[in-house]
């Protein structure tokens, strides 16, 4: 994949996602994108599956896969029952559980960080 998204000069991206899916753990992403360098194949971070899976912990989940994220999702949710089951419920930005101060401090601190190490 990697050999082709170069040939095309395209980027893919790994998305993360709740639920039982490979790379719904962070930790999962992050074997499999740890040995690669490429600047055509990364890490799609979304924000709102990572909270959904890992509560407050994904914090820990950022900064482990920092290097190989190439774009970013942002989505807020909440806890909900749809058919008598506990789901993550898609809601408007700041009106569910996203931490998106904090958020958004991490990911200047870490653009700033790229930037200083390029320069």
């Amino acid at each position: 994949m990697n050999q082709i998204n170069k040939e095309l000069d395209i980027k893919g991206s790994y998305q993360n996602h709740f639920g039982k899916h490979v790379g719904a753990p962070i930790w999962d992403s992050y074997e499999l994108l740890k040995d690669l360098t490429s600047e055509h194949l990364g890490m799609q971070y979304d924000i709102r599956h990572a909270v959904a899976e890992a509560g407050g912990s994904w914090e820990l989940g950022l900064h482990l896969i920092k290097d190989h994220i190439n774009t970013i999702v942002i989505k807020d949710f909440k806890w909900g029952q749809k058919n008598g089951k506990w789901k993550p419920i898609n809601t408007p930005l700041g009106e569910g559980m996203g931490d998106f101060k904090r958020y958004f401090s991490l990911l200047k601190n870490m653009v700033l960080m790229y930037l200083f190490h390029c320069t």
